[in-house]
């Protein structure tokens, strides 16, 4: 075999050399083989608890959003039940809807419940949403 100084790369002639001699006096240091099997056998680290604490706050807000959309549309769309809509449907020839005829027009003239309640909905879903998310990142 040749001589090799640390500062030169391997030849591939001198590495195939020193895979074949069949060197079995490299022998790990004692403990090491009983620390894997040790490592290997264990169950591992105890597994990361679902942060119920920090998702508690959702399951409350979830259904008082909801909540609070279902009665803005029935605040907005409920004129347009009402039976003077009904009745101007019926004598105006709008579209028939659920085998009668319905004046769906009260929406567009109940624009600023309408407003209220789209612009209050988006502040409360923007104010939602930067809460969790500031207590997703920031709690320990």
């Amino acid at each position: 075999m040749t001589s090799h100084t640390p500062h030169t790369p391997l030849t591939d002639v001198e590495l195939d050399a020193a895979l074949a001699s069949g060197r079995d006096d490299i022998l790990p240091s004692s403990g090491f083989a009983d620390s894997v099997m040790a490592a290997i056998g264990s169950d591992g680290p105890a597994p990361i608890p679902f942060p119920w604490k920090r998702i508690g706050p959702l399951f409350i807000a979830a259904p008082v959003a909801l909540a609070w959309i279902v009665f803005a549309l029935i605040t907005v769309v409920r004129p347009a039940f009402s039976p003077a809509a009904w009745h101007a449907a019926a004598t105006t020839h709008a579209a028939p809807l659920f085998g009668g005829r319905l004046d769906l027009s009260a929406l567009a003239h109940n624009t600023a419940a309408l407003s209220v309640s789209v612009v209050l909905l988006s502040l409360g879903l923007a104010f939602v949403s930067f809460a969790v998310t500031r207590r997703l990142l920031f709690s320990p």
